[in-house]
């Protein structure tokens, strides 16, 4: 059986600030029914802790240039479907969901908790599904970071959703990550003098979908 895990910055029936939220809580449940694995992972925002009594599964540490602390995964099925979240409550615990001016730092965070999720679960995913630019980075991270791991198989698709927000930040945010800043140099992640977590998604995937012919186009 083929695994997916659908990475999303939100997802119901968990939370929702736009249209993001609607497919995630809709698309891993059709694509079982056709024979796939599809589970997903998100943040544990502020709302969900309060409000969902989820299975504690782990903690594990998240090493990504400046940011050096740990992550609790926790769990919960819903639906058919298995949700894993990501647990720190510096960057999650919040009343708001998105708009704080370290959303770059925590989105980063996200990225790197989520490619170590893959080494700390005993599921060998096939395709991790990306979605909008809070998940951008992890292409290239699973490229470049974790060649050597997930060099035999593991697929990335990068899925945009919202062109507007594209999580373009000064090049200081090359600061969170573990990479080569030759991948800045050479243009790949670089945007307007600083990086964009979207273009990355888009250069490293292994492929890119979107909502719209518009947007494809």
């Amino acid at each position: 059986m083929k695994k997916i895990l659908f990475v999303a910055s939100e997802g119901l029936p968990y939370i929702k600030s736009g249209g993001l939220a609607d497919v995630i809580g809709s698309l891993p449940q059709a694509i079982q029914k056709h024979g796939y694995q599809s589970d997903v992972v998100l943040p544990l925002y502020k709302k969900i802790k309060d409000k969902y009594q989820l299975e504690h599964l782990k903690q594990f540490n998240v090493q990504s240039g400046l940011i050096n602390t740990s992550c609790d995964l926790y769990y919960q099925k819903h639906d058919g479907v298995d949700y894993y979240f990501i647990g720190n409550d510096k960057y999650f615990y919040r009343d708001e969901m998105y708009g704080y001016v370290d959303d770059g730092e925590r989105f980063a965070f996200f990225c790197k908790a989520v490619c170590e999720l893959l080494t700390n679960i005993d599921i060998k995913y096939n395709i991790l599904l990306c979605n909008d630019w809070h998940t951008g980075m992890i292409p290239i991270m699973l490229k470049k970071e974790y060649r050597d791991k997930y060099r035999n198989g593991i697929k990335t698709i990068y899925t945009i959703h919202n062109l507007l927000f594209q999580g373009n930040f000064p090049d200081t945010m090359l600061d969170y990550f573990n990479l080569d800043r030759k991948y800045f140099k050479n243009g790949d992640i670089k945007f307007d003098n600083g990086i964009s977590f979207m273009k990355a998604g888009i250069i490293y995937a292994d492929k890119v979908t979107t909502v719209s012919q518009s947007y494809s186009q």
